[in-house]
């Protein structure tokens, strides 16, 4: 008998246990740190900048279509005949349940709505773990390239060197990475004979380019909220981004927390801390949680909306591409 899928991730009461642990530290430490630093914290002078703000707000729906955008590519490269448009209403629906403890039920929600549409179980699993894959890849790549910005070592280019020789070969091996994890997962779900959806080394490739764009617009999206409250150049963008990319991937690899919960707060606050106080770079990052969370309310609601317009001036039939046919469903 085969291994379910739901068997390789934690427990539904261990990952509630270890979420609210998680959640409470994070309160305690956050808490605890702003308590030290109330006094600074009260005697700074704030002053919103309106336009950086909104240029956070308008630019997260970007990073939206962005991964949507990679998700389909991921999906479509596996043979499952879907259009761009039900794609994106899919992974709209499903990412409503990113907010939920665990990632069994936004797994779980993509599985039942591609299997409407014809797509076996396996492939959209299989999609599913080659997207995170491609997402902590690209993160841990960009975070290599970026780390001479974040100690500020890019003016003698020492740094750069250093790093690209294992940027290269991470890179040059994320096909193979990918591939590989993809074949473990499809066989541990339907057997070592059943036949094995494959992408091509070029989909991977442009996958990976399409979320590291992603990581790079997210960092500019940080970038605009610190800016909007607190006073940067614009020679300090690349280490904004480098602080995001580091502290997204970080909190991408712990998948039982829901969004990257407490891991991504505390990572961006302490790296953040070096380039304004502490006190500040908390606040900054509650409020990029904040941001995060309306911004992917709104883009979910938003692409609904918008497909659901496509499909009614359309026929719903159109949302599916002709090219090919649904992969098997038993």
């Amino acid at each position: 008998m085969r291994p379910e899928w739901g068997g390789i991730l934690l427990k539904n009461t261990q990952q509630r246990v270890i979420t609210a642990l998680l959640v409470a530290l994070t309160f305690v430490f956050l808490g605890y740190s702003l308590y030290q630093s109330w006094h600074e914290l009260s005697r700074y002078e704030w002053a919103v900048n309106y336009l950086y703000l909104s240029f956070s707000f308008l630019l997260y729906p970007i990073t939206f279509l962005l991964l949507a955008w990679g998700w389909s590519s991921i999906i479509r490269g596996l043979g499952a005949a879907c259009g761009f448009w039900l794609n994106l209403q899919i992974y709209a629906q499903a990412a409503l349940a990113k907010r939920i403890p665990g990632t069994l039920w936004y797994v779980a929600g993509r599985v039942y709505l591609y299997n409407q549409q014809g797509v076996h179980r396996s492939v959209t699993l299989m999609g599913t773990f080659i997207e995170i894959a491609l997402i902590i890849l690209s993160g841990a790549s960009l975070s290599l390239l970026t780390i001479p910005f974040y100690f500020e070592t890019v003016n003698n280019q020492i740094g750069f060197f250093m790093v690209l020789p294992l940027l290269s070969v991470l890179i040059l091996a994320s096909p193979k990475i990918v591939s590989a994890m993809g074949r473990f997962f499809w066989r541990m779900d339907r057997g070592q004979s059943a036949s094995l959806p494959e992408m091509k080394i070029a989909d991977i490739l442009g996958c990976l380019l399409i979320y590291i764009v992603t990581w790079v617009l997210g960092g500019v999206v940080l970038y605009c909220l610190t800016k909007a409250i607190y006073p940067l150049e614009v020679q300090q963008l690349p280490q904004i981004i480098s602080v995001w990319v580091v502290a997204g991937t970080i909190s991408s690899v712990v998948l039982f927390a829901p969004s990257g919960l407490g891991v991504r707060e505390i990572s961006l606050s302490l790296l953040l801390s070096r380039y304004l106080p502490l006190s500040i770079a908390i606040v900054v990052a509650l409020l990029f949680r904040v941001l995060l969370t309306l911004g992917e309310v709104g883009s979910v609601l938003s692409s609904l909306a918008l497909t659901h317009y496509i499909a009614k001036r359309r026929g719903d039939h159109s949302l599916i591409a002709t090219e090919g046919g649904p992969l098997d469903n038993h």
